[in-house]
C-alpha cells in the first residue's frame, strides 16, 4: 500500500495545502487506472491527517480495493469563501491533480464521498452540488447546520466564518442544505444514493440529520437511514465507514440504475 502526503500550491485556495492518498498494492501493480475510490471529508477542527490517526482507512482501503483521497479543508464546511474556494479545491481542482500527477480515472460510477461532522455536512453538499460526480455519499452526523446545537463555544468561530453567530440567517445561501436540495431535486439530475446514519446520543447533530434526512426523502431522493446508538465521535464512523464501502460494493450495479 502507498500512502501519499502531498504539500502542492493550490490555485483555488491561493496557498499551499497538503492531502493524503491511499493507493492499494493490488492497484499499484497492475497498473489500473480506473478504479473505485473514496473521497473521505474530515471533521472540524480536524485535517486529513487526523482521519489516518481516527480510523482504519488505510486497512479498509486494502481490504476493499479503493484509493482513497483525504481532503484537508479547515473550517470551511466544504464551501467557497473568502479563505478559499474549498468546495471547487475538492471537487474540482483535486481530481484534475491527482489525473495529471498519477493518471487516475474519476468516474460517478466508481467514486463515493464520505464523512463526519462537519465532513458529514460535506457529503450533503457534494451530492447536491455535484451529482455528476458521485454514485453514493455516506453523511455521518452532520445535517442542516441551521438549527444544530453547536453550543455557545462556537459563536465566535461562527462570526469569523459565517459572519453571524445566529445560523438561521443562513437560510437561503450556500450553507443550507435544505435550500441546496431544493435545488439539486429541481436541477433533474441523476443524484446519488444517500447513505446516511447518526448517533442516537448525538446531541449535536441528530435533529439536524433526522430534518435533512426526512426533508429529502420528501423531495423524492434516495436515502438510506440508520438511527444508530453512539455519540459524535469516530467510535461511531469508524466502523461504519468500511460498512458503508462493502454495502456500495455489493449494490454498485444498481445504484446505477
Amino acid at each position: 500500500m502507498a500512502l501519499l502526503e502531498i504539500n502542492y500550491y493550490s490555485k483555488m485556495l491561493a496557498k499551499s495545502n497538503e492531502f493524503h492518498v491511499i493507493i492499494p498494492d493490488r492497484l499499484l501493480e497492475s497498473g489500473q487506472k480506473e478504479c473505485n475510490v473514496l473521497w473521505f471529508l474530515h471533521a472540524g477542527g480536524e485535517d486529513s491527517e487526523k482521519v489516518l490517526r481516527c480510523t482504519n482507512v488505510e486497512s479498509y482501503a486494502v481490504r476493499h480495493g479503493f484509493v482513497v483521497v483525504l481532503p484537508s479543508v479547515e473550517g470551511s464546511f466544504y464551501s467557497n469563501m473568502q479563505m478559499g474556494r474549498y468546495l471547487d479545491y475538492v471537487t474540482l481542482e483535486l481530481p484534475a491533480y491527482l489525473s495529471d500527477l498519477l493518471g487516475l480515472v474519476f468516474k460517478k460510477e466508481n467514486s463515493i464521498a464520505a464523512g463526519g461532522s462537519m465532513g458529514g455536512f460535506g457529503s450533503w453538499k457534494l451530492g447536491f452540488t455535484h451529482p455528476e460526480l458521485y454514485a453514493a455519499v455516506a453523511p455521518f452526523s452532520g445535517g442542516s447546520i441551521l438549527k444544530a446545537d453547536f453550543g455557545p463555544s462556537f459563536d465566535e468561530p461562527h462570526k469569523r466564518r459565517f459572519g453571524t453567530a445566529n445560523l438561521t440567517k443562513l437560510a437561503g445561501t450556500q450553507y443550507d442544505l435544505l435550500h441546496l436540495a431544493r435545488q439539486a431535486a429541481a436541477s433533474g439530475q441523476d443524484l446519488p444514493v444517500f447513505y446516511t446514519l447518526c448517533g442516537t446520543e448525538d446531541a449535536i447533530a441528530y435533529d439536524a440529520m433526522v430534518e435533512t434526512v426526512e426533508y429529502c426523502k420528501e423531495l423524492g431522493m434516495r436515502v438510506l437511514w440508520q438511527s444508530l446508538p453512539g455519540g459524535h465521535s469516530y467510535d461511531l464512523w469508524d466502523p461504519q465507514l468500511e460498512k458503508f464501502m462493502i454495502w456500495f460494493l455489493e449494490h454498485k450495479e444498481e445504484i446505477r440504475v
